[in-house]
């Protein structure tokens, strides 16, 4: 087969899959319109998703630092209850 001849079956082919190649360029812009809106809900119900996990891991590194106030607080509570009951003790024992 001489060459002029298998370059013009080429360009025949090249002829015939420009428009096949335009037509998947248009359908794949369709689907991407198409499923737009749904990417963009997924989107958001994601960020929320993650906004929530974010929420959550922040109140649990804040759950030991609450528990240390907590107990700081009712140590203070029982020194000063023990200070009231020793100098309770201590007037009683000078009105004596």
């Amino acid at each position: 087969m001489p060459e002029p001849m298998i370059l013009s079956e080429v360009r025949r082919m090249v002829e015939e899959m420009q428009p096949l190649n335009k037509k998947l360029e248009e359908t794949e812009a369709a689907i991407d319109d198409y499923f737009k809106p749904i990417n963009m809900e997924a989107e958001a119900i994601v960020k929320m998703q993650l906004e929530g996990e974010e929420n959550r891991t922040k109140e649990m590194m804040n759950i030991p630092e609450k528990q240390a106030f907590l107990e700081k607080h009712q140590a203070e509570k029982l020194i000063s209850t023990e200070n009231v009951v020793t100098n309770k003790h201590d007037q009683d024992k000078a009105s004596t």
